[in-house]
């Protein structure tokens, strides 16, 4: 049995900046620098992208088979079928959720919410965003499940929204979970720093980051941060 799967969200559709996750940074797309950046990660087993049938999501399925990862394609708008197919198909305990437009994510901060979420036995457990206190940028963590939990919410009546948003149901609902977080390392405790890739402004911006730190393998939020601090004078 897996102990923790990583699932990928992504689709190549998007409103507000279309093909967002095939765009190339420092002549790799977007989806591609998040496959490499999880792949550094000590405490997941198995990675899977999971998109839609759509089309135009064919392009994503060629990324995984070339990055050497499992894919899943099923609904468009029902988030968590695929999800729960995913989870049908590999039998993981735990299941880490990342979304396509965070091309930054940091997978030491990815191991140290998956170690806690094991350790407290938590049902649900972030750092991807500022939250709780937790100091966290937005979009350099993660967001972890017991995968029975999911399975449990699929049961539930839930509207199209917490279909589509997985996590709503509990955060409307924190009474009924165990939920935990952890206080971002001071390092890197800027909750007012977004890290992404949602307009055109977004990319320009991390696109910056990556031209200015990418040597073609990993780099850490600490790493970011010294840059903003050094360029962009971040107090």
């Amino acid at each position: 049995m897996i102990s923790v799967l990583c699932c990928i969200q992504a689709r190549a559709g998007s409103n507000r900046l279309p093909g967002k996750v095939l765009k190339e940074i420092c002549g790799k797309s977007i989806i591609r620098h998040i496959i490499e950046r999880i792949k550094y990660c000590k405490n997941i087993d198995k990675i899977v992208l999971a998109t839609s049938k759509n089309k135009e999501n064919d392009a994503l399925e060629a990324v995984a088979r070339d990055q050497n990862i499992s894919f899943f394609r099923g609904s468009e708008d029902d988030v968590l079928s695929r999800f729960i197919a995913v989870i049908d198909k590999f039998n993981p305990r735990h299941i880490v959720r990342i979304c396509a437009d965070s091309p930054l994510i940091d997978p030491q901060e990815i191991d140290k919410i998956v170690s806690h979420h094991i350790n407290t036995g938590a049902d649900y457990s972030f750092n991807h965003i500022p939250r709780m206190n937790n100091n966290y940028p937005d979009g350099i963590g993660a967001e972890i499940f017991k995968s029975n939990i999911l399975s449990e919410l699929n049961h539930k009546s839930l509207s199209s929204e917490e279909k589509e948003h997985i996590n709503l149901f509990i955060w409307n609902n924190l009474e009924q979970y165990k939920v935990e977080t952890l206080k971002a390392p001071e390092e890197i405790a800027y909750s007012e720093l977004k890290f992404e890739v949602n307009t055109e402004k977004d990319f320009l911006f991390i696109n910056k980051i990556f031209e200015n730190i990418y040597k073609g393998d990993v780099f850490y939020t600490k790493d970011i941060i010294h840059y903003l601090k050094r360029v962009h004078k971040i107090k």
